[in-house]
């Protein structure tokens, strides 16, 4: 199941942006905004990221996004 998810995510995120310009959520495609929303880079895959798409460790302030947080 874990394997079916990491696969389905990875697929969703590797289409290509419509428009090079515009930001989006290397996971969701969801466009980021410049002020509120803009996505935060992951530390691990260096990825832009929006905060639905991040898993955080508990009692930390660091955040991976759901696939490298998945995969460790």
């Amino acid at each position: 199941k874990l394997k079916n998810d990491l696969l389905e995510i990875k697929r969703k995120g590797s289409r290509q942006p419509q428009d090079s310009e515009e930001r989006q959520c290397a996971r969701c495609l969801k466009t980021l905004g410049l002020i509120f929303d803009r996505g935060d880079l992951c530390e691990e895959c260096q990825l832009r990221i929006c905060s639905e798409c991040r898993a955080s460790a508990a009692g930390s302030r660091k955040w991976k996004c759901n696939v490298c947080a998945k995969i460790s």
